[in-house]
């Protein structure tokens, strides 16, 4: 009843991005490999974020030390001032100096785990499991994190999409909105492959429109998907009315094909 061309979406794309600043060291994935969540993509020069880590540490290690030792003298002063052998205000000092070494040790203990983050941090890790659509680095680039270290810095590594939910944008004049429906069945060919075809249905209907354009936008939710079809690439897409005989289409038999 209706044929429009399209867009092919993932529904799930994300930016992958350093957290840290250094130099690449290591990368393991190439444009179109596929990879799963939590993914090693690549490694950062650490040399200076375990040094941190390390110092944290022995921050950490010094303040406790030096935190038991307060207790033990407020405890010896307590029991001093119970023998009326010490003032209030040398049992005042022993606490506030008790409390001030479990606070460092609290803030001692805060700084090594922002210093073991950076240092995890040095490996990155696919977020999402899908397709690298691109990959924007090479092994010794300086990458850096929020924008920082330079105005030529990059921090953006690769874009990965997941390829089990597609969806097809559509814009749809607004003269023949009227005729579609949530829900209703469709048949999407792939620019890339014309032999191919796949079924779907309307997912969602723009409640608003482009006014310049005279346009409402479509999503369409493409059933199956397979790693045929391309994101970013075109489709078409036939809307077909549910009394139509054509309303379950069938996609054609692709079983002998080879894989691309």
């Amino acid at each position: 009843m209706l044929t429009a061309t399209g867009k092919i979406v993932s529904d799930h794309q994300v930016e992958v991005s350093t957290k840290v600043s250094g130099q690449i060291v290591a990368l393991y994935f190439e444009q179109g490999d596929r990879v799963e969540q939590g993914q090693l993509l690549a490694k950062i020069e650490d040399v200076n974020y375990r040094a941190r880590r390390d110092e944290a540490i022995a921050i950490l290690e010094r303040s406790k030390a030096n935190s038991d030792y307060h207790k033990i003298n407020y405890e010896r002063v307590a029991n001093l001032y119970r023998d009326a052998k010490v003032s209030a205000i040398e049992l005042a000092e022993a606490k506030r100096a008790t409390e001030e070494s479990a606070a460092t040790v609290d803030a001692a203990a805060a700084a090594l785990e922002y210093a073991q983050k950076a240092l995890d941090d040095c490996l990155v890790l696919a977020p999402i499991s899908g397709i690298v659509l691109e990959r924007s680095v090479e092994v010794g680039d300086f990458v850096a994190a929020e924008a920082g270290h330079g105005a030529n810095a990059n921090a953006q590594f690769a874009v990965i999409a997941d390829m089990g939910k597609l969806r097809v944008e559509i814009d749809v004049s607004e003269l023949d909105i009227a005729r579609l429906r949530k829900d209703m069945p469709c048949t999407i060919t792939p620019d890339a492959y014309k032999d191919r075809s796949y079924k779907g249905h309307v997912m969602w209907i723009d409640p608003g429109a482009n006014y310049s354009k005279a346009t409402v936008q479509v999503k369409v939710r493409i059933d199956d998907p397979d790693d045929y079809l391309r994101v970013q690439g075109s489709a078409q897409v036939v809307f077909q009315n549910s009394n139509s005989s054509t309303d379950t289409p069938v996609p054609a038999d692709h079983s002998n094909e080879t894989h691309p």
